[in-house]
């Protein structure tokens, strides 16, 4: 199968190595600045940070058999909850501890991504600017700092590729592709499956002979036993429940039933692309029009089957999240860098098509305009007064607008205009404390948490008119089940408890209520 042609191929090793910590140490301040900033939400990171504190509290059973308020957690193996329970143990409870070890394996996404594309195009130009967009992408950065599975994921995914790519030995690769499988399984289990199948479609393209050979799959099972033998572990403690629990209802249904009421259109993950893939997206037309020229490309049909494969597969599906699509980010990275590549080292005498040069010169000025209204919006002037903000903005709207006059005469220089900008306006994002916004929440649980704390630490609550929160849960250390106002005073077995009443329902309560506090919007109220 023909392959991108050799530009860089002489790249020494250590060339090669300094690269790959080039990105990732340029990674590692966009994961770790203000990571502990925000307040976990709901409901992943919640539920995360409440399984590892079990497991920090319970140690070694609880490795096995995890629980969630003591209740058998079934949903996602522990592998990261793990880390962040040891993390708890070690240094205490904090937003900052629960998410640092997903922050940190996804850091190294970047680089891996680097290193996988140098063997799938072997061109060092497209493979270093494919790392880059990866690095500089919005989204990839967002919900790679969160407390969630989905960074780690695809970081485990991507070395499961490199570890196909790399080794010269069957046995080599076969152990370190299981290896890589193994932790994709052990962190979430279910979307495992999606992304293996990928890489056994670019073991196909490009080293069938893997395939073919016993060695592989012998070295592959041999790495893989560990998984299997949780699995195993697992359906000997709770049998058909555990099928049933984190196959079905956590999993598989969500192919045909939306969960919580997270629905979409067929085309809610391509919207979710366009929303926040920018700088970037003025390149992927170009780079699509790359691959179709260059179809017989091993690097360009893994793209058409991952990033393809994988939209259709997610857009089918009932659920829609907007973390589902994290795994497309990396080819549209691919996409982008080889577009990127080919734009920067353009000759200007050379025909260009619309793609090429023109869709570029056309979005630069919108993105411009955009970003100087964002800065207006964010400025001690606007509507929503934020410094870090006002910075980000107003460095992307002088750097699209700078950019758009170094295009016609400058291409590389203006490709390093936008690269240097998208890094440092994230960086400056980073900052900001408005990285985590919140998906259906109604309230900061913090100082409500802190209300319940101070003045009902062991009387049952109940959370008015509202559904429970599991980041208040989390907050509280106990459960806060929702329930009806109205039935404040139809049981005397609600005697002596206490209720978070949304301060602009006091008129609501009887008069036998007592309110012990308020904070962040809410009344503490006892039934007396």
């Amino acid at each position: 199968m023909k392959q991108a042609g050799a530009y860089g191929a002489g790249v020494s090793a250590h060339t090669v190595a300094m690269i790959a910590l080039a990105l990732w140490f340029a990674a590692l301040p966009l994961y770790l600045v203000g990571l502990g900033d925000a307040a976990l939400r709901d409901w992943d990171e919640a539920i995360f940070a409440q399984v590892s504190r079990e497991i920090a509290a319970n140690g070694w059973r609880n490795l096995l058999h995890p629980t969630y308020w003591g209740n058998p957690y079934v949903n996602k193996p522990p592998l990261i909850h793990v880390l962040a329970g040891t993390l708890f143990a070690i240094f205490g409870e904090s937003s900052l501890t629960a998410r640092l070890p997903g922050a940190l394996i996804t850091s190294a996404s970047p680089a891996l991504l680097y290193l996988f594309a140098r063997k799938l195009f072997g061109n060092e130009n497209r493979a270093i600017w494919s790392g880059i967009v990866y690095l500089a992408l919005l989204p990839v950065m967002r919900h790679g700092r969160l407390a969630m599975l989905d960074g780690p994921l695809v970081t485990f995914f991507l070395a499961t590729l490199l570890a196909i790519a790399y080794p010269r030995r069957s046995l080599g690769a076969g152990i370190l592709t299981g290896a890589g499988l193994t932790a994709m399984l052990l962190t979430k289990a279910l979307s495992a499956a999606p992304l293996f199948a990928i890489a056994m479609a670019y073991a196909a393209l490009s080293r069938p002979h893997l395939l073919r050979s016993g060695a592989f799959w012998t070295g592959m099972l041999i790495a893989v036993l560990p998984a299997l033998a949780w699995f195993g572990v697992q359906w000997f403690a709770y049998g058909d429940r555990y099928m049933g629990d984190a196959l079905m209802s956590q999993g598989l249904s969500r192919l045909w039933t939306s969960v919580e009421g997270n629905r979409g259109a067929p085309w809610y993950y391509i919207v979710e692309i366009l929303k926040y893939g920018w700088p970037w997206l003025i390149f992927v037309p170009a780079g699509i029009a790359i691959a179709v020229k260059e179809k017989d490309a091993a690097w360009s049909r893994l793209v058409l089957v991952w990033g393809g494969g994988y939209l259709i597969l997610f857009s089918l599906m009932a659920t829609k999240l907007p973390w589902y699509a994290y795994p497309l980010y990396a080819p549209v990275a691919l996409l982008c860098g080889v577009a990127a590549s080919d734009f920067a080292s353009v000759q200007r005498d050379r025909p260009q098509n619309f793609f090429t040069r023109r869709f570029p010169l056309i979005i630069l000025p919108l993105l411009a305009c955009g970003a100087a209204a964002g800065a207006w919006y964010f400025s001690p002037f606007g509507k929503d007064r934020s410094p870090a903000l006002f910075a980000t903005t107003g460095l992307l709207c002088i750097a699209f607008a700078a950019a758009f006059f170094l295009m016609r005469n400058a291409p590389r220089q203006a490709l390093q205009t936008v690269a240097c900008a998208a890094y440092l306006a994230l960086l400056l994002f980073s900052t900001s404390g408005r990285t985590n916004w919140e998906l259906k929440e109604q309230f900061d649980v913090v100082p409500v948490a802190q209300l319940v704390r101070n003045h009902a630490p062991q009387t049952q609550c109940f959370l008015a008119d509202r559904p429970e929160r599991p980041s208040l849960n989390y907050y509280v250390g106990r459960r806060i089940p929702g329930r009806p106002l109205a039935e404040i005073n139809q049981s005397p077995d609600l005697a002596g408890s206490c209720w978070l009443v949304a301060q602009n329902r006091r008129s609501e309560l009887p008069g036998a209520a007592e309110v012990l506090g308020n904070s962040g919007g809410f009344d503490l109220v006892m039934v007396r």
